[in-house]
């Protein structure tokens, strides 16, 4: 069921990006998360980021589609997800964000709404 609603929010929300048919991962040491959207620096192997998963040190991990569309981010630390952004976009590109929290808490940014 959990699944079917979940399918059923994402066909309702059409700014979701679902046109990706090859998306990459890459590992990096250190992001900007300060700007929107988010900047990551100091590209790592998937050797290094493994060796700082069983060291509990943070990274990230950045999803990107094979368009040069970024799907998403995640930062690591301590053996668990610290926060993931699943990025919102259209044909004008992103423009918002799903943050995930460490406990599983889901919230939405949203670049176009006024504070």
């Amino acid at each position: 069921m959990k699944i079917i609603l979940t399918i059923v929010i994402l066909l309702l929300r059409p700014s979701v990006c679902l046109a990706c048919d090859n998306a990459t991962e890459s590992y990096f040491s250190s992001a900007n998360l300060k700007v929107f959207p988010e900047r990551v620096y100091d590209p790592i192997d998937k050797a290094e980021a493994e060796r700082r998963e069983k060291a509990g040190k943070a990274y990230y991990i950045q999803l990107v589609c094979d368009s040069g569309d970024v799907l998403m981010l995640t930062k690591r630390y301590q053996k668990k997800i610290l926060f993931q952004f699943d990025y919102l976009d259209n044909a004008d590109g992103i423009y918002g964000k799903l943050i995930t929290d460490a406990n599983g808490k889901v919230s939405e940014y949203d670049s176009r709404k006024k504070p």
